[in-house]
């Protein structure tokens, strides 16, 4: 008797192609190269969440118009979630536009950097900012929310005020080197988040967090993000190719198969798959 592979939905990747502006920061990777490499895990991609690659916002139409037309011949579902700056004039014409693209599901502002820097954005606390996030949930869009661990307690009060709207939590709400960060006070901040239920999280971006992926502090940080969150609001993620720099998709997929062997096979798999094709409105995604 055959076992059907693991479906897997990855909840965070990116892509770059030569003919997109900005590209020669990265080298090209498409849907193709991202199922090339979940491949060597021996699991099933069945879907993918494309998030915007950090180019100029103004270029954000322009991405979500090619990466759309790509989904259309990749192998796998795949949706979308676009950049956008929810404080500036025209925003709703910037969504309209956006929207266009049927794949676009959600987008994201990330709040970790500032002036060009990685550090606190203060637009959590900006009127017209978060007036610009009010929206979203009228059009049925979620948001991406990428903070470092001192803004966990501002994203938190943010995710309560507006209780209509789906956070996603990039990258743990920890990216940054472990060496810098206060573990002990970003577990508990993340406790404190974990307990809406209108916030998930995405277990990608550990890369920055330690690049030699100590197997300790790899369990240590998705013990916590299943502690806080849950197996239901917990999502796998790889954050690749950025981490694909220091891990193989199929080391990645190993790591989380042994923290989640004490669960449920659903739970697993809500993890794996379920949980993004619900949060991220995935439709037509099978599997074990």
């Amino acid at each position: 008797m055959t076992v059907p592979a693991l479906a897997v939905v990855d909840a965070h990747h990116h892509c770059y192609a030569t003919d997109l502006p900005g590209a020669a920061l990265m080298d090209p990777y498409g849907l193709a190269d991202l199922a090339a490499d979940a491949g060597t895990a021996d699991v099933d991609l069945v879907g993918s969440v494309h998030v915007e690659a950090g180019r100029a916002p103004e270029l954000a139409v322009q991405e979500t118009r090619h990466w759309q037309l790509e989904s259309g011949i990749a192998r796998h579902r795949v949706v979308l979630v676009a950049a956008v700056q929810l404080e500036k004039p025209g925003l709703q014409a910037r969504l309209d536009e956006l929207q266009q693209s049927s794949g676009v599901v959600g987008v994201r502002q990330m709040l970790d950097w500032h002036g060009g820097v990685k550090r606190a954005s203060p637009l959590l606390l900006d009127d017209r900012w978060r007036s610009g996030l009010a929206t979203l949930s009228g059009r049925g869009l979620s948001f991406d929310l990428q903070v470092l661990p001192c803004q966990l307690p501002a994203a938190a009060a943010l995710a309560r005020h507006f209780p209509a709207l789906t956070f996603i939590l990039n990258h743990g709400g920890l990216h940054i080197p472990w060496q810098q960060a206060d573990l002990r006070r970003w577990s508990v901040d993340l406790h404190a988040l974990g307990k809406l239920p209108n916030v998930a999280v995405k277990t990608s971006g550990f890369d920055t967090v330690d690049p030699t992926w100590d197997d300790r502090r790899m369990s240590d940080y998705l013990r916590t993000l299943l502690d806080c969150f849950g197996p239901d609001r917990t999502l796998f993620a790889s954050n690749f190719p950025i981490d694909r720099a220091t891990i193989s998709y199929r080391a990645l997929v190993a790591h989380h198969l042994d923290v989640l062997a004490g669960c449920w096979p659903q739970e697993r798999s809500n993890v794996f798959r379920g949980n993004a094709s619900r949060i991220y409105h995935i439709e037509g995604v099978t599997g074990v």
